[in-house]
């Protein structure tokens, strides 16, 4: 059994508010699999384990792809969608902006 800190736990509605997502958006994360943990005052998610989850960098990814350009690009684009966003809609919407800007500034 794993040992939790106080401050590694997130309620419902404070998981929502991190990744900026709608109920409906939760309950879409939670069918997918997002990692939880029974706690006696309810269900709780341990950032860590989420953020393990949530930000994995898809299989085939170029290598300057990191979690943390998973994170940033879905904090920024997923208030602009209705449907949930994932890990490879972050690379799809990374690679096409880098190719984007490749066309725009060709390196010479």
């Amino acid at each position: 059994m794993h040992t939790y800190s106080a401050s590694d736990l997130l309620t419902p509605e404070e998981l929502k508010a991190w990744r900026r997502v709608t109920d409906e958006q939760y309950q879409e994360l939670l069918r997918r699999g997002m990692p939880l943990v029974e706690t006696p005052d309810g269900v709780r998610h341990s950032k860590a384990e989420v953020y393990r989850w949530y930000f994995n960098v898809p299989p085939g990814a170029p290598k300057w792809i990191t979690p943390e350009e998973i994170e940033d690009t879905l904090r920024v684009w997923q208030p602009s969608y209705r449907q949930l966003l994932t890990a490879m809609d972050a690379l799809e919407i990374l690679i096409n902006t880098h190719n984007l800007l490749d066309v725009l500034f060709p390196r010479k």
